[in-house]
């Protein structure tokens, strides 16, 4: 069979994605790990852009779940390294998809802020390691200490927020 279906065409686009992911991963992670390394040049990025695209290649992960996505995506910019902001970004919409079963994910953007929140998502306990708050969220705590974000996570009564702020940086 030498033309692929519809099928064989999604599961290798999606295998092909996971290759880049795993490349960019590979070179963050060293990045960060290098104590005087030079921050890698910015270069602008449309986060509209960005934020749509992470949440297409993440809606697998609610597949299967009663769980209503609430947009609110504005147009924003800023000059950043690309490959570290994405996985930051990335990891957030992932946590949030992944970790909420039932309920409401709200994600939101501002000019200068990335706001996403979980209602009645399950495994939220008394604190954030509950919560599926592991690796990737520490990764994300370093890539925005070297990049110069803001980034907060806190517990909700019902669920979680985790914002992402660039407002530190030039646009």
């Amino acid at each position: 069979k030498l033309d692929p279906d519809r099928q064989e065409k999604k599961i290798y686009n999606r295998i092909r994605r996971a290759c880049d992911s795993m490349h960019q991963l590979t070179e963050t992670l060293l990045w960060l790990s290098r104590k005087e390394s030079k921050i890698p040049d910015p270069e602008p990025v449309d986060i509209r852009d960005l934020v749509t695209g992470l949440i297409q290649e993440n809606r697998y992960l609610l597949e299967g779940k009663n769980v209503e996505l609430i947009l609110e995506i504005r147009p924003a910019g800023v000059m950043i390294p690309m490959t570290a902001f994405k996985i930051a970004v990335g990891n957030i919409i992932r946590n949030a998809f992944q970790y909420t079963v039932q309920g409401v994910v709200r994600i939101e953007l501002l000019q200068d802020k990335l706001i996403i929140e979980n209602k009645t998502c399950a495994g939220v306990g008394k604190n954030a390691a509950d919560y599926g708050f592991g690796l990737g969220l520490k990764l994300v705590k370093q890539i925005c200490s070297k990049l110069n974000l803001s980034y907060k996570s806190r517990n909700l009564q019902e669920g979680h927020q985790a914002i992402l702020s660039w407002e530190k940086i030039s646009r």
